[in-house]
């Protein structure tokens, strides 16, 4: 036996008066019993218990080893039942790990009603644009555009991610509008630095052609709202997620070019490091963002007439 269940041993021993009552409260046989007290008063080089033929009684270092065993068996007992309380219901801290554009566009205004459904949840969401260590970071689960690598972690993929080329329109009317992929070298393109190659932009076009535009311009940053907000002040021309500038196109202070091509689409995923034992506030909020996900159709690409 372990060093804890023989500290349990003389716990019930001393609770129930004797060591037989301890060995029928715990489906134990009296030796077995009396050798894990032996064994713990061996380890701990003490006498813990007087034993005669008609009674038990602890000794003074029995007495307290009795005592601050039970009160570190309520501690074992209370740490049980707050993981039981963890596996059972959703609760405690969530750490969520976003891309800044993606918490700040779509997840910071789902977090009340996530909240108000799941009240014993409470959210610590770090927003960095490069992957994070699950691991080291202590990341429940973290959200993810683009491929993933090769890893231990469980991904669970929430949809596909519709990328838009877009510009203000004032820009445009100063530096006219590109008709074809070949035309952004004309241009002065704002381009975000995590993504491979970035500058290359790759289009499709409807017969399924692959265009490769090089591009070039005054910004290179890691972070999609930094060049939504470039582009917004007329600075340039920029590729992003379509979610990012769907309601600045629709308002007019954004304006999306080259819709006739299908600019790049990248999965979306939620990671964690683990299926088995997914604690049920991990899963509540992984299948409360795929459903408004999928329910919204937010990810998808820009409407036609955009």
């Amino acid at each position: 036996m372990d060093r804890l269940s023989d500290v349990m041993i003389f716990v019930q021993v001393v609770e129930r008066g004797s060591l037989s009552a301890a060995a029928d409260a715990m489906g134990m046989s009296r030796g077995v019993i009396s050798k894990a007290l032996a064994r713990l008063e061996a380890r701990l080089q003490t006498r813990l218990l007087q034993r005669t033929t008609r009674r038990l009684s602890l000794t003074e270092a029995g007495a307290a080893f009795f005592e601050k065993s039970r009160e570190g068996l309520a501690l074992v007992d209370a740490a049980e039942q707050a993981v039981s309380a963890l596996r059972d219901e959703a609760r405690g801290t969530l750490r969520v790990s976003a891309p800044a554009s993606f918490a700040v566009t779509l997840l910071a205004p789902l977090l009340g009603a996530f909240q108000a459904r799941y009240p014993a949840v409470q959210i610590d969401l770090d927003m960095n644009d490069r992957y994070a260590d699950l691991v080291a970071g202590r990341i429940d689960v973290a959200i993810r555009i683009g491929m993933l690598e090769d890893s231990s972690l469980v991904a669970r993929r929430l949809a596909s991610c519709a990328h838009a080329i877009y510009g203000s329109p004032s820009y445009f009317r100063e530096r006219g509008i590109p008709q074809s992929p070949e035309d952004l070298r004309n241009h002065n393109c704002l381009v975000y630095a995590n993504y491979d190659g970035p500058h290359d932009w790759v289009l499709t076009d409807a017969a399924g052609q692959r265009h490769i535009a090089h591009v070039n311009g005054s910004m290179l940053a890691n972070n999609s709202l930094v060049l939504r907000e470039a582009a917004r002040s007329g600075l340039g021309v920029s590729l992003g997620p379509a979610y990012l500038v769907r309601d600045d196109i629709a308002a007019g202070r954004l304006q999306a070019v080259l819709t006739n091509y299908a600019a790049r689409e990248v999965p979306l995923h939620a990671v964690f490091t683990q299926r088995v034992h997914l604690l049920p506030k991990v899963r509540a909020f992984v299948d409360f963002l795929s459903d408004h996900i999928r329910s919204s159709g937010v990810m998808g690409p820009l409407p036609p007439s955009a």
